[in-house]
């Protein structure tokens, strides 16, 4: 592998809050490691670059970032002031997130006893959230009092976008068939949510039939529950309704170990965010105990979308090897494990270095 990119490309590369910049560098080591002709452009981003203003993404900021359309960012925090805005939630907003992606492999880490090797792909709403809830008194539909008095009732709405379902679906087959996969499962609960459910669940069964080489299932979210505590194996993609994403999504991760194990990727209308599961962990920062596997698989599925598959693939099986050697001794924190993977990408330059990767 000499040049995996044929023409540069740009990214943005946001350390973050807490732990992030120990993880998020971890990750931009790893792939500039791989000699992929990636150049980058870092923005001041997050809770502790806040302004007067409250402001927490500038103009120019936000047009470097829709430039590149691709970004690695590490976890930010999102727990500051309420007159703050979520970081997160501005990202999501400039990108205009639909779905996010989480592939978890077990690496031998997690619970299940067989090598797991799963997506997750879930639609998020462009509204930030499934189901809006409200007091029946009022009108306002965003602001459900926390405390309501003894007696009151409280009600929920929930959104459906008939036309953000189909493209969100017709993103999760094209993924699914770009990743090589060869199974769909549709994840909702229509036997209770008929009429939001039940047309989400047409619709993806609509958007299906264009994609024979996958097969589809549709199987309802408890029951998928179920199956993944007794033979995850069984599934290839999970496609998830609103409702459910972060939970089947959750208990995934736990499968694969963890969320220092699972990457997750933002799909937006605007561009891609490679980033993680985990938070902040602010009372770890600076202490270089953070595992960073997540943020450095990140960084393979940003170069896949660069452009540089090969690059990604060296960088996921330097993962794995490193993993499987460190194992029985602990995973060395993200400096240390930073180099141990970057020691076996630069294998990969070498002749015969995939036969020396695998084999070792």
């Amino acid at each position: 592998m000499r040049e995996p990119v044929s023409k540069p490309r740009q990214a943005a590369f946001i350390p973050g809050d807490g732990i992030g910049p120990e993880v998020a560098w971890a990750a931009r080591r790893c792939v500039e490691a791989t000699g992929a002709a990636l150049s980058w452009v870092e923005v001041p981003f997050g809770t502790g670059r806040m302004t007067v203003s409250g402001s927490v993404l500038t103009r120019s900021a936000s047009r470097e970032l829709l430039a590149t359309g691709l970004a690695l960012k590490g976890p930010l925090d999102g727990s500051g002031p309420s007159s703050d805005r979520n970081p997160n939630t501005v990202l999501d907003e400039l990108f205009e997130v639909f779905a996010s992606v989480r592939h978890c492999r077990s690496f031998g880490a997690g619970p299940s006893t067989t090598a797991l090797d799963l997506v997750v792909i879930a639609e998020q709403p462009a509204s930030g959230g499934a189901v809006m809830e409200r007091d029946p008194q009022s009108d306002d539909w965003t602001d459900l009092r926390p405390f309501l008095g003894e007696g009151a009732t409280a009600a929920m709405i929930r959104e459906f976008d008939p036309a953000a379902a189909r493209a969100f679906f017709e993103f999760a087959f094209s993924h699914a068939v770009g990743t090589g996969r060869r199974k769909v499962t549709l994840v909702h609960r229509a036997n209770v949510h008929r009429k939001t459910d039940g047309a989400w669940r047409k619709i993806g069964e609509e958007v299906a039939r264009r994609y024979p080489g996958v097969a589809c299932e549709d199987l309802l979210a408890d029951h998928v529950a179920m199956q993944l505590a007794r033979l995850p194996e069984r599934f290839d993609v999970l496609v998830v309704s609103p409702l459910y994403g972060e939970i089947v999504g959750d208990f995934a991760v736990g499968l694969a170990g963890g969320v220092e194990f699972v990457p997750e990727i933002l799909v937006g209308r605007r561009g891609m965010l490679f980033t993680t599961v985990h938070g902040t962990a602010p009372r770890f920062a600076g202490l270089r105990q953070a595992n960073p596997t997540a943020m450095i698989l990140s960084g393979a599925e940003l170069l896949r979308a660069a452009g540089a598959p090969e690059a990604a693939q060296i960088i996921e099986l330097s993962v794995t090897e490193t993993l499987n050697r460190v194992r029985p001794g602990g995973i060395p924190a993200a400096g240390g494990l930073a180099d141990a993977v970057i020691e076996r990408i630069r294998l990969a330059h070498v002749p015969g270095a995939s036969a020396a990767i695998g084999g070792a």
